[in-house]
């Protein structure tokens, strides 16, 4: 009799084990599929993300800016670069990720600069896609969020749709040429990009509130 209630028991912890295992939901809650703090690193040292292109400099340094503290990765455009052709400085992300519900949430610190941009590039399509930061405000800790789905894509060959899968993430800044190109600088902290059910359930509010707009 002993035996036998044991022997239940084993397969029935064997049964939730493997339906805990077998059964993944398409969306968990907010699910980060890429995130960058700096806090943990030391002044200086590599981050893992490529510049935009040769001529930017990147470093993590302690972020005592406007009462600030920790670390955050600042980006500058290096000294003696001739911008008279090429205005753009910034960081690169390689990486593939699904779905036109991803938000990209980050902090930043601009000095100077013209623009704050973020790019993207929809392989389905294939096009690249973009959103510049809206309202940039200068020398002060501002976070913004920035949904894929509302990006702007860059020709008339196909626009943004449900399940496009997307690949690398560009930051830039556009130079100011009214201002010294030294004095021109912007810092990331607390990247994130996520997607999850959060998402898909803010888009169904949307659907249902211009439903009842509609009806009245």
């Amino acid at each position: 009799m002993k035996k036998t209630v044991l022997a239940v028991a084993g397969v029935f912890v064997l049964g939730i084990l493997f339906t805990a295992i077998s059964v993944k939901p398409v969306y968990a809650a907010k699910e980060a599929l890429w995130e960058e703090n700096f806090d943990a690193m030391e002044d200086g040292e590599e981050t893992g993300l490529s510049p935009f292109n040769a001529d930017v400099a990147m470093e993590v340094q302690s972020k005592i800016i406007n009462g600030e503290k920790g670390k955050a990765l600042k980006i500058t455009p290096k000294e003696g670069v001739d911008y008279g052709t090429w205005k753009m400085f910034g960081i690169t992300k390689d990486m593939t990720f699904p779905n036109e519900n991803a938000s990209l949430s980050f902090s930043y610190y601009a000095s100077g600069i013209a623009s704050l941009n973020v790019m993207t590039n929809d392989r389905t399509i294939p096009e690249n896609c973009d959103m510049a930061v809206s309202g940039l405000v200068q020398n002060k800790w501002t976070k913004v969020v920035l949904r894929i789905s509302k990006f702007k894509v860059k020709s008339p060959k196909g626009k943004i749709k449900g399940g496009d899968e997307f690949r690398y993430i560009y930051i830039t800044s556009n130079v100011d040429p009214s201002k010294p190109l030294n004095e021109q600088f912007f810092v990331l902290d607390d990247i994130k990009l996520s997607i999850g059910e959060d998402d898909k359930k803010d888009e169904g509010k949307k659907e249902d509130v211009k439903k009842d707009v509609k009806k009245k």
